[in-house]
């Protein structure tokens, strides 16, 4: 449970590390070079990383349930 805790939010702060990177080089090298290729990047990194997240939360809940369930059918015997 506190590995899939960590993952998630892992994944929170890195897909938010990508968007702010993003916005620095859109905002401050925007008349230099053309960024989209970057930001096109980092816009799907953002985007696979906020999957990770909602996937390690959907894993971290089933896990509970499961885990609950379990100590319910212990109790039952």
């Amino acid at each position: 449970m506190k590995a899939l805790r960590t993952i998630g939010y892992c994944a929170i702060v890195l897909g938010s590390l990508i968007v702010m990177a993003a916005l620095y080089i859109w905002i401050f090298h925007a008349g230099d070079d053309d960024p989209t290729g970057f930001i096109t990047v980092s816009i799907v990194a953002a985007f696979i990383f906020i999957v990770i997240a909602t996937m390690a939360a959907l894993f971290k809940k089933l896990l509970q349930n499961s885990v609950d369930m379990k100590s319910e059918n212990d109790l039952t015997i």
